[in-house]
């Protein structure tokens, strides 16, 4: 049932967004990860076929591999096969390769094809596999192959087809070019400035302002504002409801059972020293005995040695790691330094290295004592979510043979209650989701069926009344209708109070002596840009005028709880011509132009791959990842 699964997923909010963000670094082109041994054995199985193209299993596998591991890296959990295909993970990675195949195939049937020497050069050329000469080092070139799981021959292969597609790409995109009036546009709109002036109206001008409503004037607001003092749609509900919290109060466990599971879960409790550390590999001890003498000589760093060699930050990290995820040489070396900082060289199975320790984790124990009282609130939710579960068949069954709300508060554990629910979320059972979704869809004389909360509970529920949207009587809301009225009128005043002094300028009077003559104070700011306007001293809507403006007019802007007169008093248009600004239109065109290619190539893609009919063996995937964990 869903409410187990539910249970065992343990997925928290901040995961379940990491993996929403994850999904959307698909759009870029997948490279290689290692297989397990698993999938080894279903190598010349095909996933999909897309025309005269396939998308191996082990490709497949691998591409979906390393996204999981770019997701581990980024949020430091672990992210399971299961879950990484409830939220669509494999399936957005088969979508990329399925396109990717079928631009293949497009490539392969126009002839079109990458040299040897275009594989050479992009080798060879390539950051990743720079030694510290400058030139390519085939160390790198090998170690990579084995971080990756690629033979030599499947790499350059990858390569050539990447290369082909590429010049697809660039055939489908040549001379793709937005209008350049379409640059200067949004470069002027960018780089436009203006100056202003403003003066604030506030509430201090109305000291003596204490207007007194008629009967009249209260009857007239609260009629002309009906929708303030109407209650919305609300529905009477009976429900029967039971939670693991109404449960665990009662639960009795002892010191035995919690000595139990302390033992079991020793491994959180008594947690051994951690060391967050990054390795960097070398081809022999010489070349890492001088990355460390530039290291302290301050010539280079750990992290400039690293991006030479085209690894990222996460190439190079071994993540928090206890003593026993090295081997003897660096476990010594690494755990015998007192402090952050570089360390080595040592030999090590990956070769000659260099180590940074970027944090020292100390141990951590927490006795049983100290741990009991949690102990006994988890083992208590624990036994009541259990003690719930078990109830849901009985439920169920009593639900099917007819019993009313009633009957299950007098005959279950469930407790009877009532609510009103609104619109918006009240508390307590009112407030959860499937409780408020069930009460919105079902309507008086509906049959109870069972609810499965999000607290872990179940409940029942019976709509007893629709109450249609009414407008509350106006003498139980006279006090709020009579301080609305007075508020609106309060900031009226102000705004024809800013009227009449914009009415002044109007006539010709200069602002400062408009200002003088109301007693206010002018706050002026010089010409700026709409990306570098004083946000944190003016009000947005009032920004919004200035540039709406033209030059030396003014306008009133309501700004609770002041009402604002606005002068623009100076407009530095941008100019096209000037030299300075050729940089920034060529950068503007240039990125106009490569999203006007990109949408070319996709459009062209989606049309390419519809057109191959792409197949999928889903069979084969899910056996496979089946495999696992």
């Amino acid at each position: 049932m869903m409410l187990r699964s539910l249970r065992s997923s343990g997925q928290s909010k901040t995961t379940r967004m990491a993996l929403w963000v994850l999904l959307g670094f698909l759009a870029v082109g997948l490279t290689g990860f290692g297989l397990s041994g698993a999938v080894s054995g279903l190598a010349g199985q095909n996933v999909a076929k897309v025309g005269d193209q396939q998308v191996s299993t082990e490709e497949f596998v691998r591409a979906l591999q390393q996204q999981r591991q770019a997701y581990q890296r980024q949020t430091g959990e672990a992210l399971s096969m299961d879950e990484a295909r409830q939220v669509g993970l494999d399936r957005a990675v088969l979508r990329n390769l399925i396109s990717r195949a079928a631009v293949n195939g497009i490539a392969e049937d126009a002839g079109i094809s990458a040299t040897d020497e275009m594989v050479r050069d992009q080798l060879v050329e390539s950051p990743r596999f720079q030694g510290l000469s400058g030139n390519f080092d085939q160390t790198a070139y090998q170690y990579y192959l084995r971080q990756s799981g690629l033979t030599a021959g499947e790499f350059e292969n990858r390569l050539r087809r990447d290369l082909a597609r590429s010049l697809v790409e660039a055939s489908v995109a040549d001379g793709a070019r937005m209008p350049s009036v379409l640059a200067e546009t949004l470069l002027a709109h960018q780089n436009e400035k203006r100056g202003f002036a403003l003066l604030r109206v506030g509430g201090d001008a109305l000291a003596d302002f204490t207007p007194s409503p008629t009967e009249d004037d209260l009857r007239t607001f609260y009629d002309e504002h009906a929708e303030r003092y109407t209650l919305p749609e609300r529905r009477k509900v009976t429900y029967a409801a039971l939670t693991p919290e109404m449960l665990a109060e009662n639960i009795d466990i002892s010191d035995a059972d919690l000595r139990v599971r302390y033992d079991q879960n020793i491994d959180f409790y008594s947690k051994p020293e951690r060391r967050i550390v990054d390795q960097l590999a070398f081809a022999d001890m010489a070349a890492a005995a001088e990355a460390r003498t530039r290291i302290e000589a301050g010539e280079t760093s750990f992290g400039a040695l690293a991006e030479e060699r085209g690894l990222s930050e996460a190439d190079l990290s071994l993540g928090p790691i206890e003593r026993s995820a090295l081997g003897p040489e660096a476990r010594d070396m690494v755990f015998g330094a007192a402090e952050p900082g570089i360390y080595g060289p040592v030999r090590t199975d990956l070769g000659p290295s260099l180590f940074r320790v970027n944090a020292i984790i100390a141990a951590q124990e927490t006795s049983f004592e100290e741990a009991r009282e949690d102990l006994r609130a988890a083992a208590a939710q624990e036994l009541a979510n259990d003690a719930v579960l078990d109830r849901i068949d009985p439920v169920q069954d009593k639900l099917a043979a007819g019993a009313t709300i009633e009957d299950l508060a007098n005959e279950t554990a469930l407790s009877l209650g009532e609510a009103t629910l609104m619109p918006e979320a009240g508390s307590g059972i009112e407030a959860d989701p499937a409780f408020r979704e069930a009460a919105m869809a079902a309507t008086p004389g509906d049959l109870p069926e069972l609810i499965e909360l999000d607290n872990g509970g179940i409940a029942a529920l019976r709509v007893d009344e629709v109450i249609a949207p009414e407008q509350q009587p106006f003498d139980e809301v006279r006090e709020r209708v009579q301080s609305d009225w007075r508020g609106a009128q309060r900031r009226q005043a102000l705004i024809d109070r800013a009227e009449a002094l914009k009415a002044r300028l109007e006539e010709g009077r200069t602002l400062q002596s408009v200002a003088d003559e109301a007693g206010l104070q002018v706050a002026r700011f010089a010409p700026t840009t709409r990306s570098e306007a004083p946000r944190d001293q003016v009000d947005q809507q009032v920004l919004a005028q200035v540039f709406e403006l033209e030059e030396g007019r003014a306008a009133v802007v309501p700004t609770a709880p002041d009402a604002t007169l606005v002068v623009l008093t100076e407009l530095v248009p941008f100019d096209a011509t000037d030299p300075a600004s050729a940089d920034q239109l060529a950068q503007i065109q240039a990125q106009l132009d490569q999203a006007l290619s990109q949408d070319l190539f996709d459009s062209f893609t989606a049309e390419v791959t519809n057109q191959a009919r792409p197949t999928v063996n889903q069979s084969l995937i899910d056996s496979t990842l089946a495999l696992y964990p």
